[in-house]
């Protein structure tokens, strides 16, 4: 597609894009899918489409496991789809899903967000609407794992991985990472020092976007960008130790049990299903 199409149409471009993953998974998989959904740049309007750069769709399918898988004891699902295009369909079990969110992480949380989806479960619904309980549940855990993510980002910014190894070539480090890693500190700037919500830290505010637009289309020299970096890690961990100073650590556990209910219904609803087809046939 013409890349100033993509731009002017961009929702139904990654909409699309997301139905065709879907589809090529109902026809190439046995995956009973319930909800597929948008993970990445698209969500924090971080996406570019140019001569230069052009922005990955990928997305985290969740899917059901039927009585067979848990009767036989069947490896629980967990597998990632490289794409010809090199984007990603990351499929997981909803059994693991209800630790991923409980563990923070907001890899993982911000699928709960997305305007850009796919829903086929009326129960699962019910665990979107109450997204915002689920990423306040522990707040602290949520700051340790964006501290994580963005030390991970830090200890990849130079490092010679086989997909970035052609970055690190020509420019001694990858500019998609330095954007990650004040990305990380504006989204928990806002969260724990802002008190703007989840979901309105995912989308940076004015005052960050562009700088984290520069830090990912205009490279600087090396000594540079790692000063400003080790920077950026130094100000995300004054904010959590200010942070936990001030705050106690409260845990909605009523939240998680929730949450697991309702998964623990949906995986119900499918055996049930599946019983009922197998006496019908009968």
């Amino acid at each position: 597609m013409n890349k100033e199409l993509i731009v002017k149409n961009r929702y139904q471009y990654i909409i699309e894009n997301i139905n065709q993953k879907y589809n090529w998974l109902k026809e190439n998989t046995d995956y009973n899918i319930i909800y597929i959904a948008l993970q990445g740049s698209q969500n924090y309007e971080m996406d570019v489409y140019t001569t230069e750069y052009m922005s990955d769709i990928d997305v985290k399918a969740i899917c059901v496991p039927n009585l067979e898988d848990i009767v036989k004891g069947k490896k629980i699902v967990s597998h990632t789809y490289v794409m010809a295009d090199n984007s990603h369909i990351d499929v997981k079990d909803i059994r693991l899903y209800k630790d991923l969110w409980r563990k923070s992480n907001p890899q993982f949380l911000e699928i709960l967000f997305t305007k850009f989806y796919i829903c086929n479960n009326d129960k699962f619904e019910e665990i979107l609407g109450m997204a915002d309980r689920i990423a306040n549940a522990n707040k602290n855990r949520l700051l340790s794992c964006i501290k994580g993510m963005q030390m991970e980002k830090y200890k990849a910014l130079k490092h010679p991985y086989p997909t970035i190894k052609d970055k690190i070539d020509k420019y001694g480090y990858d500019p998609k990472q330095a954007h990650h890693i004040y990305r990380l500190l504006c989204f928990a700037k806002d969260i724990f020092v802002n008190n703007i919500t989840f979901r309105e830290s995912l989308i940076p505010s004015e005052q960050y976007k562009q700088k984290c637009l520069d830090l990912k289309l205009i490279p600087k020299s090396l000594n540079k960008i790692e000063d400003e970096c080790l920077k950026y890690v130094e100000r995300l961990k004054n904010i959590a130790d200010e942070y936990r100073s001030n705050n106690d650590i409260i845990i909605d556990k009523e939240c998680y049990e929730l949450l697991e209910n309702i998964i623990y219904s949906i995986i119900i609803d499918e055996i049930k299903e599946r019983l009922n087809e197998s006496t019908a046939i009968i």
